[in-house]
């Protein structure tokens, strides 16, 4: 967590050798404990979130217990505190780490600099694909996302502030198609609410067992959404380049 092993040796009285300026500097865990495999240790942490986010889903938040946790991982207790100091910090760590990858993927969408409603589309898709996707963060972010109120107040307003974030990108991408004359006059950040409702709570109904894969969704509802804020003469051009793609009959 930002400790070198050297400091941390010399607040316990240890002597240790000078390493050179040159060598790998091991990172120390929680505990105080050195990390011998960083990537390791961040996989471990990430079982950990996933499992408890599954746990949480299933139970609920206020029910569940870290024992709860370390039974649906097949583990001990003490391998859940080994990287988490409480339950509420990994029910943010869940959350937050979600909110965060789909902010990051928005602004990596939006860097490219396509035409609004290009952008618009890709973003939907995105923020779909991403929510459903079981190796995703924001799969597991959108199985507990309606216990924040767990948070307190300071892990709730760093979320919050994420979550204003992607939000913001999101109106700025329907003002520019408003500006640019394919998107109809409306009050943008009216219309940046209802679509993200729309993507984010898709996870809500969605049945991976379904006619339809998730990339069928994502699809369909990107289609829907973009065409909702269209002009006509937009509307029009878009169907015509963008066909209704053939369900799947999987």
């Amino acid at each position: 967590m930002g400790i070198k092993v050297n400091q941390l040796s010399a607040t316990r009285g240890e002597k240790t050798a000078v390493s050179s300026p040159l060598a790998p500097r091991a990172e120390v865990g929680l505990r105080g404990y050195r990390v011998i495999d960083p990537e390791r240790s961040a996989a471990r942490r990430r079982e950990v979130l996933h499992a408890a986010a599954r746990v949480f889903a299933t139970r609920g938040y206020y029910p569940s217990t870290t024992d709860d946790i370390a039974r649906a991982m097949g583990v001990t207790k003490g391998v859940i505190y080994y990287y988490f100091r409480s339950k509420e910090e990994i029910y943010f760590e869940v959350v937050s780490t979600a909110v965060e990858g789909a902010l990051r993927r928005l602004e990596v969408i939006v860097a490219e600099r396509a035409a609004a409603v290009e952008t618009l589309h890709s973003a939907v898709t995105d923020l779909v694909t991403y929510n459903l996707s079981e190796h995703e963060e924001g799969y597991y972010g959108m199985l507990v996302i309606h216990d924040m109120r767990a948070l307190s107040p300071e892990n709730l307003t760093h979320v919050h502030g994420l979550q204003r974030s992607y939000r913001a990108l999101f109106v700025d991408i329907i003002r520019r198609g408003i500006d640019d004359g394919v998107f109809v006059d409306r009050e943008a950040g009216v219309a940046a609410n209802a679509m993200l409702n729309a993507s984010n709570y898709v996870s809500d109904w969605f049945r991976p067992s379904g006619r339809l894969s998730v990339a069928e969704v994502a699809r369909q509802i990107a289609d829907q959404l973009v065409r909702s804020v269209l002009l006509p003469e937009s509307l029009v051009e878009f169907v015509r380049r963008d066909p209704v793609p053939v369900r799947s009959a999987r």
